[in-house]
């Protein structure tokens, strides 16, 4: 179904924070629906690109870029305080190939296990890797823009969001800002 497509870049998500922490000891989180997060700042993303029809997903394409070795100040100077690479936290270099095929390993047990067993023990892993839930977060949407608290993600991976007249929200696509306390 076209619907459970937001489950893709979650399931890759985790797959990514799996396999960084498999080569490294960096406290990689992720920030719904499709961030990668290292010590508050930015240091990849997800995008998926799918063709669907009202009630079959054709196919998807799923793109990781992941900031490994890229020096402190070779980072562009729009993202400079708000992105970082693996390398400029870790303070040495990571051997590329080795964390890419960690990657995929994990990518393939990943979707595996979602076309086996569904998608409730992903859910459960990146609930435990997010930045997003418990937070207060504004979410551009394509018509506008929400405040509230992220709740949880649904079966679907959908964000759901507590707006302040206290009504729940399901978010299925936008970009999320955590606010500060």
């Amino acid at each position: 179904q076209p619907t459970e497509a937001l489950r893709l870049p979650l399931t890759a998500g985790v797959a990514v924070a799996r396999a960084i922490r498999r080569n490294t000891d960096l406290n990689i989180r992720l920030k719904w629906p499709n961030d990668v997060m290292l010590n508050g700042k930015k240091t990849g993303g997800i995008l998926t690109e799918m063709g669907a029809e009202t009630d079959r997903l054709d196919w998807v394409v799923i793109g990781i870029g992941l900031n490994v070795n890229t020096a402190c100040g070779a980072l562009p100077a729009e993202v400079e305080g708000i992105a970082t690479s693996l390398a400029a936290e870790l303070g040495e270099s990571i051997p590329r190939v080795d964390l890419l095929r960690d990657i995929l390993v994990e990518l393939e047990s990943l979707y595996n296990d979602l076309l086996g067993s569904g998608f409730e023990s992903i859910r459960a892993e990146w609930k435990a890797l997010s930045d997003t839930i418990g937070a207060h977060v504004a979410v551009t949407l394509p018509a506008g823009r929400a405040e509230g608290l992220a709740l949880d993600i649904d079966a679907d991976g959908a964000l759901l969001l507590r707006v302040e007249d206290g009504t729940i929200e399901r978010v299925i696509a936008g970009m999320v800002t955590v606010k500060e306390s």
